[in-house]
């Protein structure tokens, strides 16, 4: 995309940096996600900081809903590998 169609720049709401890209050819879909533990929003151009702030909680709570693991995490997830190759593989699996 050209520089004309979008735009990126780095807020703080709630005291975390947040990267906004503004785009003119989005017109009313917001889409968010993480990279490298930052919050990136993606919104047409005429969004309100307002608007973005309010998104960008939304997302945020979202996202560490999601990020918290509802299985119990990685300790859970060895535990489980460790009993399933006990029942099926005689405990061979590594």
């Amino acid at each position: 995309m050209t520089a004309e169609r979008q735009s990126e720049e780095r807020i703080t709401v709630d005291g975390a940096d947040v990267i906004v890209i503004r785009s003119a050819r989005r017109r009313r879909t917001i889409s968010g996600d993480q990279v490298r533990g930052v919050l990136r929003l993606r919104v047409p151009a005429r969004t309100s900081r307002r608007e973005i702030e309010k998104h960008a909680r939304a997302f945020r709570k979202r996202l560490s809903a999601r990020g918290s693991g509802g299985a119990g995490g990685d300790h859970a997830l060895a535990e489980r590998a460790r009993r399933l190759s006990d029942e099926y593989l005689d405990g061979e699996a590594e």
